[in-house]
């Protein structure tokens, strides 16, 4: 009796199980952590039409870039994302700029932390000599104070002003953002695969939204762990608009993942 080849279908389904548990395992966790970032898989490549980004990541699994392929000019409203850290892991300052002029940035956040609940979001903008450690002082742009819940979720944002501007971003029993006529889906939200995403777009829900634009978009396929693998504009006619994820327009976006890290359960 050839007992191997029985032994592939066993295999297989172990290996199946494996996965399907490790999905529930994050998913659950995220549940139970609403401002956690789960280990299991992270962002490698963002493909947005003609245009591939890439993520890459310091020793201690920190998004540092996330940038064009390498002599691309990006199609419409897009560019490279830089971050830096603290000592302690906190992201400190993220910029944004054309990738074809290297001193540039159209945006630059400096973040400064009073406590565990408070942020203050100081913004540069339109800086033409960018390649220092600190943005210019001249370029200042505003001013945001974020507060922080519990879970580490912006809660409330405060532009100062007369009167000051006031952002309240309240979560449903669901975990997600309850906002009205809001639509989500039932998987990981990929915001969940890095701290950092969740705190620069101010998403800290369980599940991924599907109308962040007035044009809905459907998931057409997750992979093994659950998290989005194709984000699909539904438009009438096909087409026309866009809709947003990673600061980026798009009418199909696909992500790639490394998911060969072992999942920690670790913030």
């Amino acid at each position: 009796m050839n007992h191997s080849s029985k032994m592939i279908p066993a295999v297989a389904v172990l290996i199946g199980i494996i996965f399907f548990s490790s999905c529930i395992k994050e998913y659950n966790y995220v549940k139970l952590n609403p401002g956690a970032e789960v280990k299991g898989c992270r962002i490698t490549t963002l493909i947005n039409g003609t245009d591939t980004f890439y993520v890459h990541y310091n020793t201690a699994g920190d998004p540092t870039e996330l940038v064009l392929t390498p002599g691309e000019q990006p199609h419409g409203w897009q560019g490279d994302y830089h971050f830096r850290y603290d000592k302690y892991h906190r992201l400190t300052d993220y910029f944004w700029g054309d990738p074809a002029l290297t001193d540039y940035r159209l945006i630059w956040h400096r973040y400064t932390y009073h406590g565990t609940s408070i942020v203050t979001d100081s913004l540069f903008a339109y800086i033409t000599n960018g390649s220092g450690p600190n943005p210019p002082l001249e370029n200042f742009d505003g001013l945001t104070i974020d507060s922080l819940d519990a879970d580490g979720r912006i809660v409330k944002t405060t532009e100062p002003g007369n009167p000051p501007f006031i952002g309240i971003f309240n979560y449903n029993a669901k975990g997600n953002l309850d906002y009205s006529f809001a639509v989500y889906d039932n998987k990981l939200n990929i915001y969940h695969t890095s701290r950092v995403w969740m705190f620069i777009w101010n998403d800290y829900s369980v599940n991924n939204r599907l109308n962040i634009t007035p044009f809905p978009v459907q998931v057409t396929r997750y992979n093994d762990e659950g998290l989005p693998f194709n984000f699909q504009l539904v438009a009438n006619p096909p087409g026309f608009g866009s809709s947003e994820l990673f600061g980026m327009d798009y009418q199909e976006l696909q992500v790639l993942y490394d998911c060969n890290q072992a999942y920690t359960g670790a913030l």
